[in-house]
């Protein structure tokens, strides 16, 4: 019999669906909701990567700085990039930014953000189910009361307070854009 599940498929052609229906199975989160949220946080791509304001500076200066190794100037170069935008800094499906992430330690140095930048990248089914287990949260702080931003839209909601880590102020929704 054929599968009633849609196929999802990140932007390099990944299968995610497995994945995706798993880890919001296994978190009682919905699909849909889980699905809204990995677009809108990394467009389905599974190599995407913020750096903030300087994200094709610091992918120029990455090549290199593996390359060469600690000493070189391109490892000084990602540095001062990660002083000045820290802790806006995140990578993969879920976009969790370094400071906060599962791996690495949460330092503002080079060799962690490379080393999440690493993990996320090499394993994506992780960082999916990551990214659920903290929307699944999300899920419950929404539905815990006060007053919503997304008006009844608790979906909605959960996805404001994973990119806050709480349900925004009155004045941190006047600088949303919708």
């Amino acid at each position: 019999p054929k599968s009633l599940k849609p196929r999802i498929l990140a932007t390099d052609g990944t299968d995610l669906t497995n994945w995706i229906f798993g880890a919001a199975q296994d978190f009682n989160c919905p699909v849909v909701g889980l699905l809204a949220l990995l677009i809108a946080e990394s467009g389905l791509n599974t190599k995407a990567e913020r750096w903030s304001r300087r994200a094709q500076e610091a992918q120029q200066w990455i090549p290199a700085a593996k390359r060469e190794g600690v000493g070189s100037q391109a490892w000084w170069q990602l540095q001062r990039i990660i002083d000045t935008e820290w802790p806006d800094i995140s990578f993969g499906l879920g976009q969790r930014i370094v400071l906060y992430h599962y791996y690495g330690n949460r330092e503002p140095t080079v060799a962690n953000c490379l080393a999440v930048r690493q993990a996320v990248f090499d394993y994506p089914d992780e960082d999916i189910r990551r990214a659920a287990e903290k929307y699944a949260w999300c899920l419950r702080t929404a539905s815990a009361g006060g007053e919503l931003l997304a008006g009844d839209d608790w979906l909605l909601e959960a996805m404001y307070i994973y990119n806050w880590g709480h349900s925004p102020v009155q004045e941190e929704r006047q600088t949303l854009a919708f």
